[in-house]
């Protein structure tokens, strides 16, 4: 007992001296320690400018707010993700498209190694080794050069989005360059794609879904549905973990199931499916909006019901005024209600931030021809909610009772 409270007190002497120097002493997998101390803080957004000028690329062309992943007269754009890997206790680095998972097998076999020897990094050797936490971690300007494997799927000539450093850049950069200034390599690294199981390319979906492509989420995708809806995408949503459910809908209705479930998106079933991968609900409406190549329409914009997607219609003052506050009658003149759930609507004091929300998505102005400027906010904050502070004739905001009541946020 005495022994091993000694051998406590002499680790914890040792941690707190690790603390004090600022670095942290890892063990790998196989439990032999790191021959280096590692930094705990990872590289602030300034150090990432830098270390990109240094490689010979300018920062003001190459680091960029928003993944524009549309082809260009070079070739394919691509979004990808930057994974750090140990490799025989070596820091690996391996980009690939954002929809394609790893294959430890083929990364192992380019280095001759057994399928054992490779994991992911560590949150503290992500920041340690390459200078960047996950989820952020780039390509290229890390701590110093890693051998790095480029997915074969990615040629020269297309563009690639990866990460920047933090939450809100993105390295823009083509396959040349970074093979460049990586002395990187194009080789197998991923497996097979779950969209190679979700059968019927665009030009055939299309032709499943009518018209238009047409949408149904399940339960992990609320969010995502409700902003589809506010741009006039045409979205069901169930609400129940009902797989069975799901596929009836996309089936009957000739709808693309939208899901979060790899499990589900790999399943045999004899509807499209997409897997949505990412986090946040801009970058789902981002990732949907690329993968099915939709130019979301301002002449559609919140033209939908967020409570149930029914389409909506002009309704005159007289229809109203027994559903609406008095005092809203004497401000709105223009009246809208769901054809579907029965809700009215107007223009509300939350639309132009509505307007702000989604003009990411939209190449020009947008303006809603149905103002269901609570539909957009209640998507945002997750909320379903119909009152509203009101816009009047001459453009001035009545009271804002409502807006202290009704617990929206947009921000």
């Amino acid at each position: 007992g005495g022994g091993g409270g000694a051998a406590a007190a002499a680790k914890e002497k040792e941690e707190d001296d690790e603390a004090e120097d600022g670095v942290l002493r890892l063990e790998n997998t196989y439990g032999k320690p790191h021959a280096r101390t590692l930094p705990r803080d990872p590289l602030s957004h300034s150090d990432f400018v830098t270390r990109i000028h240094a490689l010979g690329l300018d920062p003001a062309l190459c680091i960029v707010t928003e993944a524009v992943v549309r082809p260009t007269e070079r070739g394919r754009c691509w979004q990808c993700k930057t994974i750090a890997l140990m490799v025989q206790g070596q820091p690996v680095i391996v980009v690939t498209p954002l929809e394609f998972r790893v294959a430890f097998r083929a990364v192992c076999k380019r280095f001759g190694v057994s399928r054992k020897a490779a994991v992911f990094a560590s949150v503290e050797e992500c920041i340690g080794l390459f200078g960047y936490v996950p989820g952020c971690l780039p390509p290229c300007a890390l701590r110093q050069k890693y051998p790095t494997l480029l997915d074969d799927r990615l040629q020269r000539g297309d563009t690639l989005y990866c990460g920047a450093g933090d939450e809100t850049h993105f390295l823009q950069i083509t396959v040349e360059e970074l093979l460049r200034v990586t002395d990187g390599e194009l080789a197998a690294t991923v497996e097979q794609a779950v969209e190679a199981k979700q059968f019927l390319d665009l030009d055939q979906i299309r032709a499943y879904c009518g018209d238009k492509i047409t949408f149904v989420c399940d339960h992990m995708l609320r969010r995502l549905c409700k902003w589809l809806r506010c741009m006039g995408i045409d979205s069901e949503f169930i609400v129940e973990n009902d797989t069975e459910k799901l596929v009836q809908i996309a089936r009957d209705q000739h709808r693309v199931v939208l899901t979060g479930s790899r499990k589900f998106a790999q399943q045999s079933v004899d509807v499209p499916r997409y897997l949505v991968k990412e986090f946040n609900v801009d970058g789902q409406v981002l990732e949907v909006l690329g993968h099915f190549a939709i130019e979301p329409s301002a002449g559609e914009f919140m033209s939908r019901c967020t409570s149930c997607n029914g389409e909506f219609e002009s309704v005159d003052m007289e229809m109203v005024k027994d559903k609406v506050p008095v005092r809203k009658l004497a401000h709105v003149r223009e009246f809208w209600r769901c054809v579907r759930c029965h809700q009215i609507v107007w223009k509300g004091a939350q639309y132009r931030k509505c307007k702000t929300l989604f003009a990411r998505f939209y190449e020009g102005d947008v303006e809603a021809p149905i103002a269901t400027a609570a539909a957009a906010a209640a998507a945002a904050s997750g909320t379903v909610t119909m009152q509203q502070t009101v816009l009047s004739d001459d453009g001035e905001e009545d009271d804002g009772e409502d807006d202290e009541d009704n617990g929206i946020d947009i921000d």
